[in-house]
C-alpha cells in the first residue's frame, strides 16, 4: 500500500474487524465483520480471518472504495468526513478459501477475482475483455526507455 496507512487509518480499518470493541457502521459496508487487517506498520493489509472468497473481496472492494482510495464524490467526502486522506494505492494478490479457491488481485487499487481449481489453474480462460494481471518489469537490453 502506497503510502502506508497512518494511525487513525489503521484503527479505522481495525474497527470493521473482528478485534474491534464497538464496531463502526458506514454507509455500504457489508454485512458482518471484515476479514482484513493493516499491519502494525501500515503498509499492507492482511486477510486476518478465514472467509468466503464473495465476503473478502465485497470487504476489500468496500475498504478501498470508501476508506482507502475513495473516487466517487459522496465516497470520498465521507472518508474526508472521518478525518482520513484516502488516497493509497494497493497493489497485491492473495489466495482466499479452500475448497473452492480464488486468487485475488489488486492493481492500481481496483480488484479482479479468478477462481481456480484444485492445482491453483483458471477454471475459466481470461477474456480478451478482461483485465491483465500488473507485472513489475526489470530493465534490460530488450526494454525501451
Amino acid at each position: 500500500m502506497s503510502p502506508p496507512l497512518a494511525a487513525t487509518e489503521r484503527a479505522v480499518v481495525a474497527s470493521f474487524g473482528p478485534q474491534a470493541d464497538v464496531r463502526r457502521l458506514w454507509a455500504g459496508q457489508p454485512h458482518g465483520r471484515s476479514p482484513w487487517a493493516s499491519c502494525a506498520d501500515g503498509c499492507c493489509l492482511d486477510l486476518a480471518l478465514r472467509s468466503e472468497p464473495a465476503e473478502a473481496v465485497a470487504w476489500l472492494r468496500f475498504l478501498l472504495r470508501e476508506v482507502l482510495s475513495p473516487r466517487a464524490v459522496a465516497s470520498a467526502r465521507r472518508t474526508a468526513a472521518a478525518g482520513l486522506p484516502g488516497g493509497h494505492r494497493v497493489d497485491g494478490r492473495v489466495l482466499v478459501g479452500e475448497s473452492a479457491p480464488v486468487l485475488v488481485t489488486v492493481a492500481a487499487s481496483r480488484v479482479h477475482e479468478v477462481r481456480l481449481d484444485d492445482d491453483h489453474l483458471p477454471l475459466e480462460p481470461r477474456s480478451r475483455s478482461r483485465c491483465a494481471e500488473v507485472v513489475a518489469l526489470r530493465e534490460g537490453p530488450h526494454t525501451e526507455r
